[in-house]
């Protein structure tokens, strides 16, 4: 990896578990945003992720080589990707039997590239406990994305893979505050903790928000994976509270899985299916307009780390209501429209209000533009890691 030893241009190695198969896949796309900027900012970066059927071993993303790792044939590397490796883990005998191979491999494949880095950026807590003594020697920034707190608060084997993780660490980035105070309350780890969360890109402050007429029904968007911990259920019960005294209200879902057929016969349960609209899994194009056309954008999960669709939906200028978890009260701020986890009622009251106060989603939509410009567009995000990059180096 040229750069190697240069401080002014890094060689960066960062290791990912989850990465872009092809243009246009959202699978770790913030880690790829990521690399691609701090490549722009100077360093060479190489990234390792994992191979899957059909893909190329070596690739060149925007100014970053990709490289992915093999751990067995074709169809049985299923450990990666999908619904994620615990999922995976858990549901697919392929990945549960091809796991100890993708430790191996991980391992190897660590040790060769890390040695010519000056650097190796880890992605997710328990991918730097597999890597394990393949980091030895280097300077590590370990990125915790939240699915690895979240985790470990369990106990057990995710509790050791978090700590086996941190302890290869030099640096430790979180994407939220509640993190931060998660590895301290539970003596994970006693250094300095670097709050990055996940960034856009700088062109969606530049996007002018559509005209709303002044007689245009009022509608709210979601966004992600119909599944349980995005709190679905919980967002259309409040949404049929709303639209018990509000007849001009919409909900519309963006986004495909497993809990849809449930929603879909609860909205017509309560009569409001004319009022719900399931949009299932749209193109990341498409879904952006749709949050700049909605007059809200809600969202209702039980945890997260710091989710790209209330980022995005800030950038874009719509207002957010969303539950008090992960980096969720970072990102909104001491004046966001936060609520508590399943609490139904004062979710329903956010939503009622931003349909009935014009003056409130116009102070939202202006607060939640300005802070992503202060804080959380990627060519900020990627000068703030190269400062983390160069610290650990020198320390």
């Amino acid at each position: 990896m040229s750069g190697a030893g240069d401080t002014e241009q890094p060689g960066v190695l960062i290791v990912t578990t989850s990465f872009p198969r092809y243009a246009g896949d959202f699978m770790g796309h913030f880690v790829s945003s990521l690399a691609r900027e701090v490549a722009r900012a100077g360093a060479y970066v190489t990234v390792l992720a994992p191979h899957a059927q059909g893909l190329a071993e070596r690739d060149e993303w925007d100014g970053v080589s990709v490289r992915r790792f093999r751990y067995w044939w074709g169809p049985m590397e299923r450990v990666a990707y999908g619904d994620g490796i615990p999922s995976n883990i858990r549901h697919d005998w392929r990945a549960t039997l091809a796991l100890p191979l993708f430790a191996v491999r991980l391992r190897i494949q660590v040790a060769r590239f890390a040695s010519a880095a000056d650097v190796v950026h880890v992605q997710w807590g328990p991918t730097a406990a597999l890597a394990g003594s393949a980091l030895k020697g280097r300077p590590v920034v370990l990125t915790l994305h939240g699915s690895d707190t979240t985790l470990a608060r369990k106990g057990g084997i995710w509790r050791r893979l978090l700590a086996a993780g941190l302890a290869r660490a030099t640096r430790v980035i979180a994407v939220s505050q509640e993190q931060v105070e998660f590895l301290a309350s539970e003596g994970l780890w006693t250094g300095p903790v670097d709050v990055l969360p996940s960034g856009v890109p700088a062109e969606l402050l530049e996007r002018p928000r559509p005209a709303r007429a002044e007689d245009a029904p009022f509608t709210y968007l979601f966004a992600g994976r119909l599944i349980p911990t995005k709190g679905p259920r919980e967002l259309l019960e409040a949404f049929i509270e709303v639209a018990a005294s509000r007849p001009g209200v919409f909900l519309r879902f963006a986004g495909a899985g497993p809990e849809e057929a449930t929603l879909r016969e609860r909205a017509a349960a309560a009569g409001v299916a004319e009022h719900v609209k399931f949009l299932g899994a749209l193109p990341h194009e498409r879904t952006l307009k749709e949050m700049s056309a909605a007059d809200a954008f809600v969202l209702a999960s039980h945890g997260e780390g710091s989710p790209l669709s209330v980022t995005e939906a800030l950038a874009l200028g719509t207002p957010v209501v969303a539950t008090r978890v992960g980096a969720l009260p970072d990102l909104l701020g001491e004046n966001g429209l936060l609520t508590p986890v399943g609490d139904v009622p004062a979710l329903a009251a956010a939503m009622a209000r931003l349909a009935d106060e014009p003056p409130l989603r116009d102070r939202l939509s202006a607060e939640g533009r300005a802070r992503v410009l202060e804080r959380y567009t990627w060519p900020s995000i990627a000068a703030e890691t190269l400062r983390i990059y160069r610290e650990a180096m020198g320390g």
